[in-house]
């Protein structure tokens, strides 16, 4: 196995590559292809980190209000999905809710619950329905001041997926890319399909049980990573955006589909909905399978994936 371990998005990223014979040329080969990757992903976080002055995405907020602005296609494409999958949710996942993370600062020891009036304030900034997008074109506006997009429900996926591609363009089948907790298994390890662990957000770093994979984005949402502890209860990142809060009712949700930045945005949008009208949303899409704990650490899976466990069909994907 040829193996690259090092951390882009704030997060450790791995890829392995399994090829039958490890030649010279292949390692070599490998070496080109891991440097492409890299390069294009921090080419796309250039673009689209809110958390950097020069991006694209931080140009868009910087004009909210004001003045429309032309971006990339790579901006354009990310954009036109969470804005789709914003429409798809009616709201349940808005990328127009990085105000509302403002309030929350989760990288303070001595954060406070803000105040509900600032929340209410806040939510008037929160409506995926007043980005005014021209996909054509590529110019978008936001059209109140202070408004503002976070598009880390979606891009992280995105970059992963344009990860994937570079990795075929060197014509490699079998790998694995792992962002985070954001993967996609292409062709098989040694044969088998890939073994990848569902994380246990009751234990966190153990894995519940693992799901055999192939040629399919896993992408987990989780709250038990990244949360602010205030007068000793701890408060999730994963905010809903039609009350400002952190969503409590969900722990963790994994999703398995075969486009990355889809699964970002899926995971995220039923971690929102919650155990019962998530699995309801998840049983009603095509291609995709979703593994959902609520706020007890239960257990809910999608009606394709009780099948596989049931009937012991083949590994998803393949």
């Amino acid at each position: 196995m040829i193996r690259l371990s090092t951390v882009r998005m704030t997060s450790p990223l791995e890829i392995q590559i399994v090829e039958k014979q490890e030649t010279r040329a292949v390692r070599r080969k490998a070496r080109k292809a891991f440097e492409a990757a890299l390069a294009e992903v921090d080419r796309l976080t250039r673009l689209l980190s809110e958390y950097r002055a020069d991006s694209e995405i931080s140009h868009i907020n910087r004009n909210a209000g004001r003045t429309s602005v032309l971006v990339s296609l790579d901006t354009a494409n990310v954009i036109e999905l969470a804005l789709e999958t914003a429409t798809m949710t009616r709201g349940a996942f808005d990328p127009t809710f990085r105000p509302l993370l403002d309030l929350w600062d989760y990288n303070q020891e001595d954060s406070v619950i803000p105040a509900e009036e600032s929340i209410q304030k806040t939510l008037q900034l929160v409506d995926y329905g007043r980005v005014e997008f021209d996909k054509v074109s590529r110019r978008i506006r936001l059209a109140k001041p202070g408004m503002r997009l976070g598009l880390g429900g979606v891009s992280k996926g995105y970059i992963v997926q344009k990860i994937v591609e570079t990795l075929k363009q060197f014509n490699f089948e079998n790998f694995l890319v792992n962002a985070g907790g954001d993967i996609f298994a292409s062709g098989t390890h040694l044969g088998k399909s890939w073994n990848v662990g569902v994380p246990d957000p009751i234990r966190p770093g153990r894995m519940a049980f693992s799901v055999p994979i192939s040629n399919v984005a896993f992408c987990t949402s989780a709250c038990y990573e990244r949360y602010v502890t205030i007068n000793g209860k701890q408060y999730g990142h994963i905010l809903h955006p039609k009350t400002g809060y952190p969503v409590e009712y969900t722990q963790g949700v994994t999703v398995i589909a075969h486009k990355m930045g889809y699964a970002d945005a899926i995971a995220t949008t039923i971690f929102v909905l919650g155990p019962f009208h998530g699995l309801q949303f998840a049983n009603q899409l095509q291609a995709t399978e979703a593994i959902i704990f609520d706020a007890q650490g239960r257990m809910h899976m999608t009606d394709g994936l009780n099948r596989v466990y049931e009937e012991k069909e083949l590994p998803l994907g393949a």
